[in-house]
């Protein structure tokens, strides 16, 4: 049996797909995020809520849960002392986070960080983290006109980390940054294929809800952000202001920005040369430099409208009941690589029916013409069953 074993395709029936998952409206993006890389992994983890052993130990993910929590305590506090993160003082904005840090160690619930020197080097090094964080936030909100509208804002499958918005006449720009403790960067091709599905799901939620805020404003997209938190080294300078340039380089902002000049000019007043704080460079004559990590309006908002079909398409195929053990694999890496489930899934390539789904490498052009022909043959295809 086992030399002639072929696997073959695996599904549930919509029937139970639904009474398994529930309502689609509260899929998270992380979950949907996991059913394009491999859906069976997702079965396992959301259908059969598999999971590891718990281990008495610190892990990267309690590192990240809880700078989140302690970003998230820092910004309610200043918002409840009536300050802005600007105008703090730096001896209040030492102390908020001292509590935030403190606070959030607590009601996360790890004492394993109080139980050894070493892990209790760890809370220094958190703290020391949530500074240099709040820190660099402060300091890009200095050099622009964005202010902050909202922190941690649960919508529907998620809670965005921080909305900014700058208002410009009868128009209202909106840009998202979601805080990440690893070294994750924004990838167009990954989107494309619906395995970084964050950070476009979060600005269409942010732009409804400053839509509600402002009924009568255009609301534009301005970009999507990562901010990677960490307490970089850099070589010593004198000059304070040099050695603050250089800090804020290796802080700067991971994603996408809107192409308008109006829209750079809010986020980097004066930009000339390369930003150290978003992905945008200008040439000499003021045009932006082949570095620069920009679409153009019309295509950010075919990004936006592919996300919004990219979301319901994974929902629609999460309940007809897909549960194929079918990892993706894109430039060298596979669904398979850091997945909790592959020592009990059963996927072999050495099996007949078992195989990689290849995905292909785009620019960004490339994945903006996709997007674009992919909505053309939807609408299409929907005026045919109108028909």
């Amino acid at each position: 049996d086992a030399a002639f074993f072929v696997k073959k395709p695996e599904r549930l029936s919509p029937a139970s797909a639904e009474l398994m998952y529930g309502d689609a409206s509260r899929f998270s993006v992380t979950r949907l995020e996991r059913f394009a890389s491999c859906a069976y992994a997702h079965f396992l983890n959301y259908g059969l809520r598999l999971s590891d052993r718990e281990a008495y130990q610190f892990e990267a993910m309690d590192l990240g849960n809880i700078a989140h929590q302690s970003m998230e305590r820092f910004a309610k506090k200043a918002e409840m002392n009536q300050v802005l993160w600007t105008e703090m003082p730096e001896d209040m904005r030492a102390e908020l986070i001292e509590e935030s840090v403190e606070e959030s160690i607590v009601d996360y619930g790890n004492t394993v960080l109080y139980s050894t020197a070493r892990n209790e080097y760890m809370i220094t090094r958190i703290k020391k983290l949530i500074h240099r964080s709040v820190w660099a936030l402060t300091e890009q909100l200095k050099k622009g006109d964005f202010v902050p509208s909202g922190y941690e804002m649960k919508f529907g499958s998620g809670k965005i980390d921080r909305i900014d918005t700058c208002e410009d006449e009868e128009k209202v720009y909106v840009k998202v940054t979601d805080y990440k403790t690893g070294s994750k960067s924004f990838d167009i091709t990954a989107f494309y294929h619906g395995l970084q599905m964050q950070l476009p799901v979060y600005l269409n939620a942010a732009m409804d809800i400053e839509q509600r805020k402002y009924p009568g404003r255009e609301i534009l997209p301005a970009g999507i952000f990562y901010y990677r938190m960490k307490d970089p080294i850099v070589e010593k300078e004198k000059n304070e202001a040099v050695l603050q340039e250089k800090l804020l380089k290796e802080l700067k902002l991971d994603g996408l920005v809107n192409a308008d000049e109006a829209v750079i000019q809010h986020l980097e007043r004066g930009l000339s040369g390369t930003s150290n704080l978003i992905p945008v460079g200008k040439n000499k004559d003021g045009s932006l430099n082949r570095y620069s990590r920009v679409l153009a309006p019309e295509d950010f908002h075919t990004l936006l409208v592919y996300t919004k079909r990219k979301e319901q398409e994974l929902k629609r195929r999460i309940l007809s009941g897909e549960t194929q053990a079918l990892p993706y694999e894109l430039e060298g890496e596979t669904g398979c690589d850091y997945c909790a489930y592959r020592d009990i899934c059963g996927f072999d390539v050495r099996i007949e029916g078992c195989e990689y789904r290849k995905m292909e490498k785009l620019d960004r052009e490339e994945a903006v013409e996709r997007m674009r022909q992919d909505g053309k043959e939807q609408q299409e295809h929907g005026r045919e069953m109108d028909q």
